[in-house]
């Protein structure tokens, strides 16, 4: 069962993903709305296809500290044009972030204690509960339990043709996770 509702979570975190880079110019133009009224926008839906858990919103609708931890925020900003800032926001709540909010709705019940953990395989020096993602290598697989229910966790990252590749999947508190990325060294991406 595990599986399936990991799936079937994915399956709607990957339909809402593509509604919101379909409704991603109506979500940015109401994005002030948004944060002002995020009770109605809950019940239109256009809020699950936003990204509200930064502390500002600059954060939330450009996410700087991510896309571009080395400038100051305000002052990019304010030399940034409409396009720029639309395009920037596209990247960062569209594409990068895509329909944080419904992520974590969906993963409601994923908040609480891991309990009669089960660590059934682990490669590397990390404790088999330890994602294995662009600082820890090896591999890990883990089945455990949430608030009653049954979730499993596998990551490995390894090197492959001269390049570091990274895959998780199963729950975190919070959320349930599927990444999949390469990169050039261990520690950043790039």
């Amino acid at each position: 069962m595990m599986y399936i509702r990991f799936f079937i979570v994915k399956l709607l975190e990957a339909i809402g993903a593509l509604l919101g880079i379909v409704l991603f110019p109506i979500v940015y133009l109401l994005r002030h709305q948004i944060d002002n009224n995020p009770t109605l926008f809950k019940w239109l839906g256009l809020w699950y296809l936003t990204n509200q858990d930064e502390p500002n919103h600059l954060e939330n609708w450009y996410g700087f500290y991510e896309l571009k931890p080395e400038v100051d925020p305000i002052e990019e900003y304010n030399g940034m044009n409409w396009w720029q800032r639309f395009a920037q926001s596209f990247e960062w709540v569209a594409m990068r972030n895509p329909t944080w909010q419904l992520k974590l709705a969906l993963a409601e019940g994923t908040n609480g204690d891991y309990v009669d953990v089960r660590i059934h395989r682990v490669e590397g020096e990390e404790w088999g509960m330890t994602w294995r993602d662009k600082t820890v290598t090896g591999m890990q697989f883990a089945t455990f339990y949430i608030n009653g229910q049954k979730h499993f966790r596998y990551s490995w990252t390894k090197r492959i043709a001269g390049k570091w590749v990274n895959l998780m999947l199963g729950t975190k508190k919070g959320r349930y996770v599927s990444k999949f990325r390469v990169f050039d060294e261990l520690g950043r991406w790039g």
